[in-house]
């Protein structure tokens, strides 16, 4: 327990954009709702008249409007059309704001504040219900699990009480994924990394035990493929005991199976679903970098059932989640260094460089 400070907590420093830092500036058409212009720097590089068509632009990511404050440790979810940052962490302490960013204008606006600050928030969105299913409360060093649930009413823009987590599995930094119109609430922290998994029902307020996974770990990451929730990476507390391991969910074994593990373990990393593969991106804990930060990209291909790396991340994060919104993955905020060092970047990611 005694790096469990470090791993809590990673942020950076609201950051300006950065130069030359393998950012493609060049916008295109995605064939569905536009995305505004980014806010990289333009390209001035040109191009003679006989060059050849770019016809493999490759991976690209893209910066738009900055979430302010800069902060970490929050929940990332799409809610009606808008991508949501919930709670988090900044130099102060926990936070209780709510904003919500605007694909179509490239702007952020406030919503109802929560009705306490927290962190570490287990959030998802189902239909018209955002909920945040358990989180962590407190400041570093004495981070506290609770297993209250708040669900957002976007009508009358505010938070009500659902039914809590039950006796003994409060916990926060879980893996959160919505499946067949329930949350699943997977690992995370109570006291320490728990392997304890739950399925919060939004339309009945109940919630229903699963197996537990077979690999206890917090500040893990997952997404939704095939015939359910898939968990990869995360750690047990320390930076030290960052985990490869990949599970998902066997509907006809009503069990936990073990798929190939990440090209690299690491915690603290973000991961969402695009085109049918699992995006795992970014994480803290590289003791070969100075910031103890991983820049990986990894891909995840069910029908081939293998795990493809990609180029680096131009600005690593951890301390945030991956969202899919207009065909491409989104990052907002995040630590950019272990420790608290909170960055204000919002990326989104294109993996077909459209």
């Amino acid at each position: 327990m005694r790096l469990l400070p470090v791993l809590l907590l990673a942020c950076t420093a609201a950051a300006p954009k950065d130069d030359g830092d393998g950012t493609d500036t060049r916008e295109t058409d995605t064939g569905e709702a536009s995305a505004p212009p980014d806010h990289t720097d333009d390209e001035t590089a040109e191009t003679g008249p006989t060059d050849p068509p770019d016809t493999d632009p490759g991976p690209r990511w893209a910066t738009y409007a900055p979430l302010q404050p800069a902060r970490q440790e929050h929940g990332t979810t799409v809610f009606r059309g808008e991508l949501v940052v919930v709670g988090g962490y900044v130099d102060a302490g926990p936070l209780d704001r709510v904003d919500a960013w605007s694909p179509e204008s490239d702007t952020w606006r406030p919503l109802a504040d929560l009705p306490e600050p927290l962190h570490h928030p287990n959030l998802a969105s189902v239909g018209d219900t955002l909920v945040v299913a358990g989180f962590l409360v407190g400041t570093f060093p004495a981070f506290v699990a609770k297993g209250t649930v708040y669900r957002y009413d976007p009508d009358g823009d505010r938070w009500t009480l659902g039914t809590p987590m039950p006796a003994g599995t409060a916990r926060g930094a879980s893996v959160t994924l919505v499946h067949d119109d329930r949350v699943w609430v997977l690992g995370g922290i109570g006291v320490d990394a728990v392997a304890t998994a739950s399925i919060y029902d939004p339309a009945l307020d109940t919630w229903t035990p699963l197996p537990d996974l077979p690999t206890a770990r917090d500040h893990a990451a997952g997404g939704v493929l095939g015939t359910g929730p898939t968990v990869v990476g995360g750690r047990r507390i320390s930076l030290e005991s960052s985990l490869g391991v990949v599970e998902a969910w066997d509907p006809a074994q009503a069990a936990w199976t073990t798929l190939p593990a990440l090209p690299r373990p690491r915690g603290g990393l973000a991961a969402a679903v695009l085109d049918g593969r699992l995006y795992a991106l970014g994480g803290e804990g590289d003791l070969t970098d100075p910031d103890l930060m991983f820049r990986d990209v990894d891909a995840w291909d069910p029908a081939q059932g293998t795990w493809t790396s990609l180029a680096a991340m131009p600005r690593a994060v951890h301390g945030t989640a991956a969202v899919t919104l207009q065909g491409r993955l989104w990052l907002a905020g995040g630590g950019t260094r272990a420790g608290l060092q909170p960055t204000d970047a919002l990326q989104a990611f294109d993996p077909q460089g459209r």
